[in-house]
């Protein structure tokens, strides 16, 4: 069961969903958004439960509490528009993703146009090459390639079972097969069958 409930504050109010009511007041008031500050702000802030129905109910009723209440932001305390699923941000916080989407796609213009010098290039390439094997020229010793072989000889590297075999096989062809029955039934003019 979800619960509508109404918070006021002497800020401002707010409308919410929650299926427990108190757990969410508890967390509204630890957090670092208009309803945590007002709830901090007004310790007698109170909560009412305005409805209790299912999930669909209330989020359709909460959308239509915040306009009747009129709770959004900057008479009240919600800054969504409420509603299941719903994130109907201000138009100011919208023109500040706008801009931020349009940065970020264009990706980093401060060098646009400029030409990076020789000696910049050969540091940008050798950065790009990585780092290189530590083995490098060196070879490892009696020793340790008889500790390495050891090793490896212990590994469990069974060989795969023909029937493993056989079963990775028909999942591989399974597509296959599939685009091959659609693509003879439709030249045949008739629906899709199943194997």
């Amino acid at each position: 069961m979800y619960f509508l409930y109404l918070i006021h504050t002497a800020l401002g109010n707010y409308v919410g969903v929650s299926k427990n009511v108190q757990r969410r007041f508890s967390l509204h008031s630890r957090k670092q958004y208009k309803i945590g500050d007002a709830i901090r702000y007004d310790p007698d802030c109170t909560i009412s439960i305005l409805a209790a129905g299912d999930r669909e109910y209330i989020y359709d009723l909460e959308a239509k509490a915040i306009k009747q209440f009129g709770t959004r932001w900057p008479e009240g305390l919600n800054i969504a528009a409420g509603g299941h699923g719903c994130r109907d941000p201000l138009p100011s916080t919208r023109a500040k993703i706008s801009a931020s989407v349009s940065i970020s796609l264009l990706g980093n213009t401060r060098n646009i146009g400029r030409v990076a010098s020789l000696e910049t290039r050969t540091k940008m390439t050798r950065a790009q090459l990585g780092r290189q094997s530590g083995m490098l020229g060196k070879t490892h010793s009696q020793e340790t390639r008889a500790k390495l072989s050891a090793f490896q000889k212990t590994r469990k590297r069974g060989r795969m079972s023909e029937a493993a075999k056989a079963k990775m096989r028909e999942r591989a062809l399974e597509p296959i097969r599939m685009a091959a029955l659609i693509m003879r039934n439709q030249s045949r003019g008739a629906g899709v069958q199943t194997l």
